[in-house]
């Protein structure tokens, strides 16, 4: 392979996870996305709880205008784990896990192989 000739064998290693992360990732996630796609959300136990305005107001009186944000953060962040939404999590993850690890190897500094067994003798013993 001409592409792995200047390269150590720990660039070489992560160069494979990365691949591998992205391929596994990528498919993995589009299959949970095709399978939300055919199976409908189940219906919600107390339907429509969250999205009054009297809950709104009460959390709000509680614990003021950040309450509600974080209220709407933690609504939104627990979303992205179901249905379709989970795909494209998946997705997103897996794209910056695996470019993540392909840059680090990119940029990885050529790092000499271990030292030979001798590294453990004293200094005299050499």
């Amino acid at each position: 392979m001409a592409m792995t000739e200047g390269l150590t064998k720990g660039q070489i290693c992560l160069h494979r996870v990365g691949w591998a992360v992205l391929a596994g990732g990528l498919a993995v996630s589009a299959w949970v996305y095709v399978a939300a796609a055919t199976h409908p959300p189940p219906p919600p136990i107390i339907p429509a709880i969250q999205d009054s305005k009297l809950t709104e107001y009460q959390i709000q009186l509680y614990g003021g205008k950040i309450y509600v944000l974080g209220a709407e953060f933690q609504t939104w962040f627990a979303g992205l784990w179901h249905g379709r939404e989970l795909g494209i999590t998946l997705a997103v993850l897996s794209l910056a896990l695996g470019g993540g690890l392909l840059l680090l190897a990119d940029f990885l500094p050529h790092v000499p192989p271990f030292p030979s067994a001798d590294y453990e003798k004293r200094p005299e013993e050499r």
